[in-house]
């Protein structure tokens, strides 16, 4: 067997559905032609003839929602195109069909591609609030992006009380060490300078605010959760 496609040709032009085939003969592509473009809804599946995307088509440009599956049958992706670039809602699923991940992309802009032409290659940009799923439900972690980058947050973490400089320098240390100075800001703990008089004098020294925590700006991941 070899790989066979059927279409339609009006005055050289490709005209209605276009439709291909593996070597075991299932059906790998449904795409539908209107004046030698396409236009509607186009379907991409395996070589064993699962659907594998779904995707609105126009003018030859994605427009509107695509859908891919997993080899299962379920949604893996479901995403907002318009003009070949997200812009919109996007979400991705585990194979058992629950969320895995859910958040909104808007099109790159022409000021952006002028700034550095790499902004070109991207399809879209993650923007506003974006969440993480565990596999077996509930939220894993959320963060707010802007022009594709998450933005640094401040979170409070529990230390023993006494111990949180030891505690700061540590997690200095590790930013350091692994490299992830871009995905944290300031590590602070909270303290205050008070005026004691002792024997007659006065004495300047540091008291801790909040004993047993520490506060730290820092981007929420996979990375930096642990």
């Amino acid at each position: 067997g070899s790989v066979k496609t059927e279409t339609n040709y009006i005055d050289d032009k490709q005209e209605g559905l276009s439709k291909s085939y593996s070597k075991k003969g299932k059906l790998t592509a449904q795409i539908p032609y209107k004046d030698n473009k396409v236009n509607g809804t186009r379907l991409l599946y395996t070589d064993e003839g699962q659907k594998l995307k779904e995707e609105q088509v126009k003018d030859n440009k994605k427009n509107g929602k695509s859908t891919t599956y997993f080899k299962n049958g379920k949604v893996q992706i479901s995403a907002i195109y318009t003009d070949d670039k997200l812009n919109g809602n996007w979400i991705e699923y585990y194979e058992d069909g629950k969320k895995k991940m859910e958040g909104r992309y808007i099109p790159v802009t022409e000021e952006k591609i002028k700034e550095d032409a790499r902004w070109a290659e991207k399809e879209g940009l993650k923007t506003g609030p974006w969440t993480l799923y565990h596999r077996k439900g509930g939220k894993f972690m959320a963060g707010v992006y802007v022009d594709n980058k998450m933005e640094k947050k401040w979170y409070v973490v529990h230390t023993y009380s006494g111990y949180e400089q030891k505690v700061k320098e540590s997690l200095e240390d590790a930013v350091r060490s692994n490299s992830m100075e871009s995905l944290f800001g300031d590590i602070i703990v909270p303290s205050e300078i008070i005026m004691e008089r002792v024997k007659g004098s006065v004495k300047k020294s540091q008291r801790t605010v909040f004993p047993g925590y520490i506060i730290v700006q820092m981007v929420m991941n996979n990375d930096t959760w642990y």
